[in-house]
């Protein structure tokens, strides 16, 4: 690996291992519920959605490097469970997401899989035009995707279950 992706990665491994402390202690008989202080549900997303959301990526950005051999994937009806855009629904009897235990098995293993095989990645490919015309105005090359995929994404999606875990009383996770 290059110097530059090694960086990338570290900081990567960095976020799941917050990811691990901020998931421990969760009941998974909640973890797909909205809180509800003083009686007033927050729309907000709790943390099945973001397991679920944030384990659609992996198998997508091994793609885009060359890693992939398959295994990264979710199951495909979580696609449109979890894609950019959907909405994150209250689901106490859990009818609607998986449950919170395989969402958290599948984020785990996809990670964890992918940030070892980035480790044999060439810092050359960062340099490459990103591979998804779409991302491409936000992200010219696939350094810029790597970092924020590996890093900004799940960050602003992990602060929103540091913020779930403290409206249910769980407090910090640090």
């Amino acid at each position: 690996m290059g110097i530059i992706l090694d960086g990338i990665v570290a900081s990567a491994r960095r976020v799941r291992g917050y990811a691990d402390r901020l998931m421990s202690g969760i009941d998974a008989g909640i973890a797909a519920t909205r809180p509800s202080p003083g009686g007033v549900e927050i729309d907000c997303n709790h943390p099945s959605f973001v397991l679920g959301h944030l384990g659609l990526y992996p198998v997508r950005l091994a793609g885009a490097f060359g890693v992939v051999d398959g295994d990264l994937a979710p199951p495909a009806e979580w696609n449109d469970l979890f894609k950019a855009g959907a909405p994150c629904l209250h689901d106490p009897l859990g009818r609607t997401y998986p449950p919170f235990g395989r969402l958290l098995d599948h984020y785990v293993t996809s990670h964890d899989r992918l940030l070892d095989r980035l480790a044999g990645v060439d810092d050359g490919k960062l340099a490459l035009e990103t591979s998804e015309e779409r991302l491409r105005q936000y992200f010219p090359t696939m350094s810029g995707l790597a970092s924020f995929m590996l890093c900004a994404h799940p960050m602003s999606h992990l602060g929103q279950v540091s913020t779930w875990r403290r409206c249910m009383g769980l407090g910090s996770a640090m």
